[in-house]
C-alpha cells in the first residue's frame, strides 16, 4: 500500500474512532492532520539509545575487555536521536580504538535507512570476526 492509501486508511478509521467516541491514543509519534487524537505517549528517544549504547557497552565489556571491536551503526536517518543516544555512549571507544566502525574506516559515513544497502560487508573491509555487534535504528525519516 502507498503512503498516500496508507493516510486515507488511517484518517478513515480515526474519523469512525472520533465519530463513536472512542478515545485514540498515539504512542510515540504524534498523529497529525486530525482532531481525533484524544491522548499521545511518548518516551525520552535519547535515553532509549543510551541504554542501547550502554547494553553494547557491557555485552562487549567496553570498559575491559581488549579490542577491537567491529561495530556496525546503522542510524535511521541523520538526526536519529536514539542513534545520537547510543553514539554519545560508543563514541570514547571508537575514539581510543576499542570499538572499530569497518565501513566508516573506508567510505567515511555514517550508515542511514536510506544508504545502508550500500555497507560494503563483502567487500574485504571486514576480517573473519565480522560483527561484535550491530546498532541498528532504522525507521524513515521525519520528511517521508
Amino acid at each position: 500500500m502507498s503512503k498516500a492509501g496508507i493516510k486515507r486508511t488511517l484518517v478513515l478509521a480515526l474519523a469512525t474512532a472520533k465519530e463513536k467516541n472512542i478515545p485514540v491514543i498515539a504512542y510515540g509519534r504524534l498523529i497529525v492532520d486530525t482532531d481525533a487524537v484524544s491522548y499521545y505517549v511518548t518516551f525520552d528517544d535519547f535515553l532509549v539509545g543510551v541504554k542501547q549504547g550502554e547494553y553494547i557497552e557491557e555485552a562487549l565489556d567496553l570498559k575491559n575487555a581488549v579490542g577491537p571491536f567491529n561495530i556496525e551503526p546503522i542510524s535511521g536517518y541523520e538526526g536519529d536521536i536514539f542513534f545520537n543516544g547510543a553514539m554519545s555512549v560508543l563514541n570514547p571507544y571508537i575514539g581510543n580504538g576499542a570499538g572499530v566502525i569497518p565501513s566508516y574506516l573506508c567510505e567515511h559515513v555514517i550508515r542511514t535507512a536510506d544508504n545502508w544497502r550500500a555497507m560494503p560487508i563483502d567487500s574485504g573491509h571486514y576480517d573473519e570476526s565480522l560483527f561484535s555487534d550491530v546498532l541498528a535504528e532504522i525507521q524513515p525519516s521525519p520528511e517521508q
